[in-house]
């Protein structure tokens, strides 16, 4: 049996180009937005310093929505202005249930 769910993603809104900039200006580098972002979450979610530099570089622009609320909080810009929030739409094939 196939059962589709959506899951709220996060995709970089803009140029990883501005969200290096907001970092720099900030005077984040990739370890301490990590870390400060790291200290905001709970300890079950998943995060890296390899995911904030990806998305930094450009290598990576989706992200999970509290990780993105979490970067945007740290970095004092308005809700919405790096990420913008979307619903994908995830097929899995499950077990039959009884």
């Amino acid at each position: 049996m196939i059962r589709t769910e959506g899951r709220l993603d996060c995709r970089l809104a803009v140029s990883h180009d501005i969200l290096a900039a907001e970092m720099e200006f900030k005077d984040f580098s990739v370890t301490t937005l990590y870390r400060a972002v790291r200290d905001r979450l709970p300890k079950t979610t998943p995060l890296s310093r390899a995911t904030i530099g990806h998305l930094r570089s450009g290598h990576r622009r989706n992200v999970r929505a509290d990780v993105a609320r979490e970067i945007e909080k740290v970095l004092q810009v308005r809700r919405g202005s790096l990420f913008e929030t979307r619903v994908s739409n995830v097929s899995r094939e499950v077990g039959r249930t009884s």
